[in-house]
Formats: structure tokens, sequence, C-alpha cells
């Protein structure tokens, strides 16, 4: 997995000077009596956002966050606007003699300034990066930059092959009755993911659906009858693979397949006059309807709590999967 550092921050905070206000997607600023000027934040493939108000009030407002290295911000005013970048701290140990322009860049996408892209280059630890929004009558917005090593990316990594041949797509086959541990990687174009970023929310859904033989007997009347039933996957995919996350990695926990799973339920027919009957369920076939002739299969997905970001993985027990084979295991001539 990435490497971690202790305490990243990946936001853009936002003060003013003077009344401040906030709110999802949207800080204005009231610099002059006369004067307003809005900054408002269209989120592209950047880090996170948050908007908090000046330091009158202290209150803030966590803000729609993307994920990647750029964010675009928009200054709606009728004049021009310029942007300047500076560190907080310049004489700090890390920001001594170092360029800022070399981790924060602010680039103008339109003419007047109005809207311009914040590109974070690389990691710059836990120092704090001042970006001034000037506007040509002088009022200005103060935005400050942090980072946290935000994710970009999460993978399940996994060092069995991918196949297509039996499900929906590329699965992996994995043999029943078994635990299987795999990482789960995070990472982003700097190199850097934060310690904060370590929680997940794991989900098992089912796809498919598949018959079942049933065979009822009567206690009373010694009678066996026959019956068939459809079971789908989603319903019953915790008797066949369940998933968690233990100690930062993937828990994936196989069961029996469904070739050789089997179930009783009983019932009371005594007002029917058959006593107490026992119905005994076999595996009979894959859903046509539903699968084609295909085996069910379950789809694990992965998510990052803070950033949302998912993965996910395709699993299909190796005993509901009929294995190519080939008459002869070498030639010679």
């Amino acid at each position: 997995m990435t490497s971690k550092t202790k305490k990243l921050l990946a936001t853009i905070t936002c003060c003013a000077i003077g009344l401040s206000a906030c709110a999802a997607g949207l800080f204005a600023a009231s610099f002059k009596q006369d004067k307003l000027i809005t900054i408002n934040r269209n989120y592209s493939n950047g880090f996170s956002i948050v908007a908090m108000a000046d330091e009158l009030d202290g209150t803030a407002a966590a803000l729609h966050s993307e994920h990647g290295p750029i964010r675009r911000l928009t200054a709606t005013t009728e004049l021009n606007v310029t942007w300047a970048v500076e560190w907080l701290t310049p004489e700090s140990d890390f920001a001594l003699n170092k360029d800022v322009d070399d981790y924060i860049t602010v680039t103008p996408v339109s003419e007047t300034g109005h809207v311009v892209d914040v590109t974070c280059l690389q990691s710059f630890e836990n120092e704090v990066i001042k970006i001034t929004a000037t506007e040509d009558g002088g009022a200005k917005a103060y935005i400050t930059a942090t980072f946290s090593g935000k994710p970009h990316n999460i993978a399940i990594v996994t060092n069995i092959e991918e196949s297509s041949t039996a499900a929906d797509g590329a699965f992996t086959a994995l043999d029943a009755n078994s635990t299987y541990t795999f990482d789960i990687n995070l990472t982003n174009s700097y190199g850097i993911v934060g310690e904060q970023y370590s929680e997940f929310n794991v989900a098992v859904e089912g796809f498919g659906s598949f018959i079942m033989n049933g065979s009822t007997y009567s206690g009373l009347t010694g009678m066996t009858t026959p019956s068939t039933v459809t079971l789908s996957y989603a319903d019953r995919v915790s008797d066949f693979v369940t998933a968690n996350v233990v100690n930062g990695k993937l828990e994936v926990v196989t069961k029996t397949s469904i070739k050789v799973f089997t179930y009783s339920e009983t019932s009371d027919g005594t007002d029917a006059g058959l006593g107490v009957q026992t119905t005994t369920y076999t595996f009979n076939s894959w859903d046509t309807s539903v699968n084609g002739d295909k085996a069910c299969y379950a789809l694990i997905r992965v998510t990052e709590k803070v950033t949302g970001i998912t993965t996910q993985l395709k699993v299909i027990l190796s005993g509901d999967v009929t294995p190519l084979e080939v008459d002869q295991s070498e030639v010679d001539f």
C-alpha cells in the first residue's frame, strides 16, 4: 500500500476579510459595503475543498469534493480579478527557500481572471499556502490550501488471474470453504496517501438465480413429493460468500458452492392430513431465463469512506464453473 503521512489535509479552505457566508458549493464575502464578490467552486478532478466562515463566527461547512489534483474556482464580479500564491509561513523549516509555484499553481481560464484552475503539483506536508484573489476595485478574498494526501484511485490487489469464460465479464474464481486476504491499494498522483484514508465500507451483491430440486417427505403418510424452486442469488449470497475489511485488508470468506448447496425446510401439514413435512433442496440447474448458461456470481464492492472512491471484485466459486479440459497434456513431434 502507498506510504502515508501522519497529518496531511488535502483541503482548500476559504477565508475572507469582513463578513463571509458559506453554503453548499458557494462562498460569498462582502469586502466593502457596496461590493460583493462571490467565489463559486466548480469541482473538476481536484483535491477536496472546505469553505470556512471568517474568524468572526468561526463556523465551517464541508462542501462537495472530487478526486484529483485540480480545482476550479470562479469569482463572480464585474471587475477583473488577479490571483497570487504565497506561503502562509515562508520562514518555516519546510517552506524556507522553496518556490511555492513548485507546489501550487493558479492558472487563469478566462481573460478576466474570474475563472482559474488551482493545481496541486506535489505534497507540501503540513504547510499552508495562501491564495489571494484581488479585484481591480481592491477587494480581496483569501483562500488557504492544505494537503492531506487524498487518494485518487483504489484497487483490490490479487494474485489470482481473472477469467471471462463463465460469468458476466471478467471474474475471479475462488475455492469453496476458504478464506482469502487481499490488499487494498490506495494511490494518488503525489505518491503519498494520508493516514485518515484507511476506513472502508464493504458490500456483497449477488447476481443471477438458480433452480433447486425439492423433495418433501410427509412424516404422517410416508410419501415423498417432488418440486422445484427458483432462488435469487442476491437473496442467498451470504450462504456462499461474505466479505469484510480486517486490519486494512479485504477478507473474503467462501462457503459451499451452489452446485453442492443443500438446505431443508420443515412445515406443519397436520391440518391437511400430512403431518410434519420436511423438504430437502438440492441443486438442479442455473436459471437460463436470467443467467443464460452462466453461473451466478458475487460482486464485492469496497469504498473508501472519506472520498467515496470505490472498486470491486467479481467472484465466482470454482466449484460452480466447468473447467476447460484438453484431451492431452502434451504433444510430441
